[in-house]
């Protein structure tokens, strides 16, 4: 992904999970604006991208926007020299508030990632759309630290992308 400013990811590829193709038309864009304003203000991270559906669990109906369209996923992967931070960031169309989650990837735990993201993933599809903080920990101890981020920001900030690059770079320093 490349932004007309000059921010570029790379793409992120997760097998197991299903990339959504083409133009997303959901609520990610926010997010993806954050992540091209890291690269340009950061260019020494290397950082990977992309947006998946999440996995479908029973009857749940969280996996799922009200036309029916799958609900997806922004999952960005940063390499600073602290280390490396998975961000996972759900779509939060229909006035659905859901934290940012920040995963710090232990590289020695961090075998068969695709799997603990998918299981991650399933976490909040299960539990209606809130991350179980509680399965959640027991989870990312297999492959690092987590961390919640609140979308809240002060009413005066004039450029939301701007405002959220700058609060994701202090947290991979």
């Amino acid at each position: 992904m490349t932004s007309q400013s000059g921010g570029e990811t790379k793409p992120l590829i997760l097998d197991g999970l299903n990339a959504c193709e083409g133009e997303y038309d959901g609520d990610l864009e926010d997010i993806e604006k954050a992540i091209l304003r890291v690269s340009q203000l950061a260019p020494s991270y290397n950082i990977s991208s992309g947006i998946f559906e999440l996995p479908e669990c029973g009857k749940k109906k969280f996996s799922k926007l009200g036309s029916g369209i799958s609900r997806s996923a922004y999952i960005a992967t940063i390499e600073s020299s602290k280390g490396t931070t998975m961000l996972l960031e759900v779509d939060r169309s229909v006035n659905h508030h859901i934290s940012t989650v920040l995963i710090s990837l232990d590289s020695k735990k961090s075998s068969n990632l695709e799997a603990k993201v998918n299981e991650v993933l399933k976490l909040i599809v299960e539990n209606s759309g809130s991350w179980p903080k509680d399965k959640l920990a027991t989870v990312a101890k297999d492959f690092g630290q987590v961390e919640f981020m609140q979308h809240r920001m002060p009413a005066n900030v004039a450029n939301p992308a701007d405002y959220w690059a700058k609060r994701l770079i202090k947290k991979f320093q």
